[in-house]
């Protein structure tokens, strides 16, 4: 699936997309976590039926991490004190979710908003992440981007950051940016596949095109100088959305009770699962 979404039909080796096809033709059924990423794929899920089911996060850990750490103190101990407008970009550093256009961004608004700093978070050891270490040292405001490496401590980024931006020019649906919604950060994506499912431009969060450098740094020297009120409001909306809509629970009763029965039953159809599930939430 992450090959056709790289490098698309055409880009393809055909042998590559023959056995695709073929292991598609092998469920019973097709699960998928954004009705676009479903669309993408309509040539090799004819006939098999296919769900599209919200991709879920630890709701139920975020909330308590958040109600055990102390922001100001966490802010001081990254470095930053209650002045500074801190963007985080989290994600594996790879072409596709475009760190260099983040860093890019940056280096225009860094010139005019002298209190901004960028995190990136997911630096490693590929030839990408070697570029974008010399890209940064060319910035004119380089002290204030923060490059590091993978982690599995990611909560307190979120909690420090004050802004979260999603530059990717290949995403289905990110876990990271329904991880920023649950903390209440205030979304900056470009618009791309599943993303639109997730994020309610000018409601949610904010939507602009992908590989368009000039509209990046509009739209994030706009939200920059909006009124800390108005980011609260979108924060909130936002969370509401994480918590309603992609708690990890339904997500992963969807998978257990449809991996239980297809044991039981070979021909077991996924779609009374899920039906029963969106019975449940619509009762609640």
């Amino acid at each position: 699936v992450y090959c056709y979404m790289a490098w698309g039909p055409t880009g393809m080796d055909p042998r590559v997309k023959e056995r695709m096809a073929a292991n598609f033709q092998l469920p019973r059924g097709l699960i998928f976590e954004a009705s676009k990423t479903a669309e993408l794929f309509n040539e090799f899920r004819s006939p098999k039926p296919s769900y599209v089911v919200d991709y879920g996060v630890d709701i139920d850990e975020i909330d308590p991490y958040r109600a055990s750490v102390g922001r100001t103190s966490l802010r001081a101990s990254a470095g930053f004190d209650d002045t500074d407008k801190v963007v985080l970009v989290m994600g594996t550093t790879e072409p596709r979710k475009a760190q260099a256009a983040a860093v890019a961004a940056f280096d225009e608004l860094s010139v005019v908003h002298d209190n901004l700093h960028l995190v990136l978070v997911g630096a490693n050891s590929s030839h990408y992440s070697e570029c974008l270490e010399v890209q940064i040292e060319r910035t004119r405001n380089n002290a204030r981007i923060h490059l590091i490496p993978v982690t599995s401590d990611i909560y307190q980024w979120y909690e420090v950051s004050d802004l979260f931006l999603c530059a990717s020019d290949m995403e289905s649906l990110p876990r990271s940016i329904i991880e920023a919604m649950a903390f209440e950060l205030p979304v900056i994506s470009t618009d791309i596949y599943g993303i639109s499912d997730l994020i309610d431009d000018g409601r949610t969060g904010w939507l602009t095109r992908d590989r368009d450098l000039e509209a990046l740094v509009g739209l994030l020297h706009l939200v920059l100088q909006k009124p800390d009120s108005e980011l609260k409001q979108i924060a909130t909306a936002a969370r509401a959305v994480a918590h309603d809509r992609h708690g990890s629970q339904g997500y992963r009763d969807l998978i257990v009770r449809t991996l239980h029965g297809l044991l039981r039953d070979q021909d077991f159809d996924p779609g009374t699962v899920l039906n029963a599930l969106e019975s449940m939430s619509s009762d609640e």
